[in-house]
């Protein structure tokens, strides 16, 4: 009996094992993101750091996409213009100058890191 109890634990060990390593590998399938955040990596790497406010993610994320010009990863002028639309929609939402020149820097970072933004 005891046996058997051991197995039927270690099973549902191994279950959630695999949920989660379902979650890690496919996170646009979990129930976790909205609809309008979850087929896009990097709309999920902003509604995780801006602490899943959707309307910031999508506000932000469309700046980005609008200021992207090609090669803009290699030039300080188009960073520039992005980094400048991340702050304007961030002072939309009611951040102060300050934490939306910090935020900015750290939304930026994100949005290179993003293989969807490269144009």
């Amino acid at each position: 009996m005891q046996r058997k109890v051991e197995a039927m634990s270690y099973e549902e060990y191994l279950r959630q094992v695999v949920e989660l390593a379902e979650a890690i590998l496919h996170p646009e399938e979990s129930g976790s993101y909205p609809d309008e955040i979850k087929d896009s990596a990097a709309r999920r790497a902003l509604y995780d750091y801006f602490e899943e406010n959707v309307e910031l993610t999508i506000d932000v994320d469309g700046a980005i996409r609008v200021s992207i010009q090609p090669d803009w990863k290699r030039n300080f002028q188009k960073q520039q213009r992005i980094r400048l639309a991340i702050y304007k929609k961030l002072l939309l939402h009611m951040y102060t100058e300050d934490r939306a020149t910090e935020e900015t820097n750290n939304v930026f970072d994100i949005a290179q890191r993003q293989e969807e933004y490269d144009a």
